[in-house]
């Protein structure tokens, strides 16, 4: 084919693809495998956090929790086979977030991991040495559209979120928000022009006080965050102000817990 062939039918498919209306986004759903706030009662409770993010035909999973017996007996609980995930996201590396990746990677040997360079060496080889391991820079990454990487938000403890573009608008999911919930809102709304419907995980308030967690409140209310779901390292007292300041866009989560949004615009 001559090169003005391949120009003109280039250009006559953006033609195409510009007049088309954009795609309906994928349905989502979140289920939380590892917290230590009871959510379903069959669910094992202990310190951590990891959640499954079903995205359309993506599967993800977000951080492992702290034991890879209890996040491999609650997933069989669940009816949840993470052997057919195809990525983990590490949000930072505390034990209590990735304790649990044997029971991953004994599942699931090639699942690719995203995780910033904050991570010890020696984790990161050893996980090189079974399948692919991607640092994700520092002004994010979308391996799948619709599935975004912070990359480390700078703070005490650099961490990164995962965000997706649910038919509403984003949802921010948080492992335990070191660098501060509210700062970590504001990197995804500077990077990513979209409402944000809502904000989920552990929002590190555990040892704030009333009126800290009553700004944090008011700050994310500013920032256009719609619903919260706060959990793991939020603390009881900070959860509590936090529901009477959301009302019935609070929501209760905890292992076991799921939310979902149906596929939209």
């Amino acid at each position: 084919m001559r090169l003005e062939t391949v120009l003109m039918s280039l250009a006559f498919a953006a033609v195409l693809l510009a007049a088309s209306p954009p795609a309906a986004r994928p349905s989502l759903r979140i289920t939380i495998l590892f917290d230590n706030v009871e959510g379903l009662p069959a669910a094992a409770t202990a310190w951590g956090f990891s959640a499954l993010v079903e995205y359309g035909d993506h599967r993800w999973l977000f951080d492992t929790g702290g034991d890879p017996v209890m996040l491999a007996d609650n997933a069989r609980t669940l009816d949840v086979d993470l052997g057919t995930c195809q990525a983990l996201v590490l949000s930072h590396p505390h034990g209590d977030h990735i304790g649990g990746i044997d029971a991953v990677v004994e599942a699931c040997p090639e699942i690719v991991v995203y995780l910033l360079d904050s991570f010890p060496d020696g984790f990161v080889r050893r996980l090189e040495e079974r399948g692919p391991v991607i640092q994700v820079p520092s002004d994010g990454l979308e391996p799948v559209r619709g599935l975004y990487l912070t990359g480390g938000i700078p703070g005490p403890i650099p961490e990164q979120a995962l965000v997706v573009d649910a038919g509403p608008g984003l949802v921010i999911i948080t492992g335990c928000a070191h660098p501060g919930v509210v700062k970590m809102v504001e990197a995804v709304k500077e990077r990513i022009d979209r409402p944000i419907e809502l904000v989920i995980g552990g929002f590190h308030l555990g040892s704030a006080r009333p009126a800290e967690v009553a700004r944090v409140a008011a700050d994310l209310k500013e920032l256009g965050v719609r619903s919260l779901a706060p959990t793991h390292c939020t603390g009881d007292q900070a959860m509590q102000i936090l529901r009477e300041s959301y009302g019935e866009d609070y929501h209760h989560v905890g292992a076991g817990s799921t939310i979902s949004f149906p596929s939209g615009g």
